[in-house]
């Protein structure tokens, strides 16, 4: 079965910018982590009910671990069935994702903390 050059990807199967993308996304998660486990530990520190504490904490500490652990697992999983684009793609959408939800949750409790 012949390929076309247009199928073949370029940089280990990845198309340009996949790779830088996941690096960035690999620098920013480890580079937060304290930022994200001071705002878990700290959140009852602001001045919010103890359900939207507790949501607000979550998001911007245990959420984006669990997201970047679970971009992980979904890159290795399409990595291992040969399928690198996808992977590189699912890692960056759910890392993203997870780098959202953070900033949401900080943005709340930074607010809170300000109006307290």
């Amino acid at each position: 079965m012949a390929t076309s050059s247009s199928s073949v990807l370029p940089h280990g199967g990845l198309r340009r910018g996949a790779r830088a993308m996941m690096v960035f996304f690999n620098v920013l998660y480890l580079c937060a982590a304290p930022v994200f486990w001071f705002f878990w530990t700290q959140r009852s520190a602001f001045a919010l009910p103890a359900w939207a504490e507790t949501a607000a904490g979550f998001a911007s500490g245990p959420l984006p671990a669990l997201a970047f652990a679970a971009a992980w697992a979904a890159a290795g999983i399409l990595f291992g069935r040969d399928r690198r684009q996808a992977g590189a793609e699912a890692f960056n959408s759910v890392c993203a994702l997870g780098a959202l939800a953070a900033a949401s949750g900080m943005l709340a409790l930074v607010s809170a903390g300000l109006d307290g």
